[in-house]
């Protein structure tokens, strides 16, 4: 995201909403969009260039099919055959170009996708405990699943032909202004009511597509809490209630949906017709003038020619604006994690952890979310030296113990490896330093060697 956006996010009370705030208008803009593809600008530029063969093809075919209507008139039937020649080659052009365009483009927006995706989880990894906590597991997993796919289409797919398309109309008005002025004024007349319709779609789309967004994360957040607690669910009967709760936030997704949907439907036909109202007037004034002969009938053919192709890129183009906003809005709940700062990190200049040092707790209070678990605490661990914690279930154990490898860290207080504070220590270092045989019975994907060994990959099966 560029620095002035993120700086605009922050100025709003210096903290991002919450992800399970509902209706809340996507902050970001399709300057933050578009500043993703700031690695990837040469390889845009080369899908972007590309698609000039298509756009040639657009503009010079109605005026060769105008001139063939001529030489149709005038009986040359070697004019007809260089016209009909010409048309094939310059199809042939438009063709490879697009073909050429597509599979650029595409591999551009899988190339960004990738990039993003891995990002987005190695800064997850990169947050601390009680962050991750605070934020459901359902919206992290869609914002790095679902929220990705429109930024894809639109990064990759979207850009290049939205190009082509405003490059197709640009080029195809001068020729018309350039075969005839006044009935080319007439023909893209319709073309500021197109932008105006463009613009109110885009204030009225905008809140509902993040909307929408919003429920599915809290879709995916409902499903993985039940996927992942079916024992707790089936152990008190709770399987019709999770699924009512389902139910409902589904059909409140449906809900949001379809008020998208019905906006879309409104807007999009009028989108469409608009540039319609540009054949009916080259086939009346147009027409006019060929009866009278102020301009040929292969003019008149081009000049028709001409609003029947542009019916297409301006329809595109239209469809394109529903596409943005939806990238739009994924982006910006992609950037609200990615804005995120780790409260836990390796200060600048830390150093590893020394060898055999005593591990010393001076005057700690620690707790998690407003909780107070530890207070006053008084520690030394001399190396070579075993202390065992023992204590009721929430006493604290496993907070201490956290403090050590700094999951988390005190309120107050200082947590001292060698009379050095762990502020001051590698944060890697430190970790790679703690060894954790965890009580609970999370397992990763694998074979219990691979589970054993997680901390130390490399370990031989006679260690394992």
């Amino acid at each position: 995201m560029s620095e002035e956006a993120s700086g605009k996010r922050r100025g709003h009370g210096g903290r991002a909403a919450a992800p399970g705030a509902d209706q809340t208008p996507p902050r970001a803009t399709l300057r933050d969009l578009l500043a993703i593809l700031g690695p990837y600008r040469g390889q845009l530029a080369l899908a972007t260039a590309v698609a000039a063969g298509a756009i040639l093809a657009v503009v010079a075919v109605p005026l060769l099919v105008g001139k063939g209507v001529d030489e149709i008139q005038d009986g040359d039937e070697a004019g007809i055959l260089r016209a009909a020649l010409a048309i094939g080659a310059v199809g042939l052009i438009g063709s490879l170009s697009q073909a050429a365009r597509q599979l650029l483009a595409g591999r551009l927006g899988l190339r960004v996708v990738y990039d993003l995706r891995q990002r987005y989880y190695a800064h997850l990894q990169d947050l601390d405990l009680e962050t991750i906590g605070s934020l459901p597991t359902g919206q992290l997993v869609s914002r790095g699943t679902v929220d990705l796919r429109p930024i894809r289409f639109f990064l990759g797919a979207g850009i290049p032909s939205l190009a082509q398309d405003v490059g197709s109309i640009l080029l195809a008005a001068l020729v018309m202004f350039t075969l005839d002025a006044d009935l080319a004024a007439l023909t893209l007349a319709p073309v500021p009511v197109l932008v105006v319709a463009i613009l109110l779609y885009d204030r009225a789309a905008t809140p509902r597509l993040a909307e929408v967004r919003q429920r599915i994360g809290e879709l995916a957040r409902i499903a993985q809490e039940n996927i992942v607690g079916v024992r707790l669910v089936k152990a008190f009967s709770r399987e019709r209630i999770e699924s009512k709760r389902f139910r409902s936030s589904a059909a409140e997704m449906l809900a949001s949906a379809l008020t998208a949907t019905r906006i879309e439907a409104r807007f999009t036909p009028t989108l469409a017709a608009i540039p319609s109202l540009g054949l009916l007037v080259v086939l009346l004034y147009g027409g006019h003038q060929a009866i009278d002969g102020e301009i040929s009938v292969g003019e008149f053919t081009s000049f028709f020619t001409y609003a029947l192709l542009l019916i297409g890129p301006a329809a595109t183009i239209a469809y394109w604006m529903t596409m943005v906003q939806q990238a739009i809005a994924s982006t910006d709940r992609i950037a609200e994690i990615l804005e995120r700062r780790p409260r836990i990190a390796s200060a600048p200049g830390s150093t590893p952890v020394p060898r055999r040092a005593e591990v010393s707790f001076r005057d700690v209070r620690a707790g998690h979310r407003g909780h107070l678990a530890l207070e006053g605490i008084e520690l030394e661990i001399h190396p070579r030296r075993a202390v065992a914690v023992v204590g009721a279930s929430g006493s604290g154990k496993s907070t201490l113990l956290g403090l050590i490898n700094r999951l988390h860290d005190p309120r107050s207080g200082s947590v001292e490896f060698g009379g050095r504070p762990a502020t001051e220590l590698d944060l890697t270092s430190l970790r790679r330093s703690v060894a954790v045989a965890a009580d609970d019975d999370f397992l990763f994907s694998g074979t219990v060697g691979e589970n054993i060994a997680f901390g130390r990959p490399t370990a031989s099966e006679e260690e394992i």
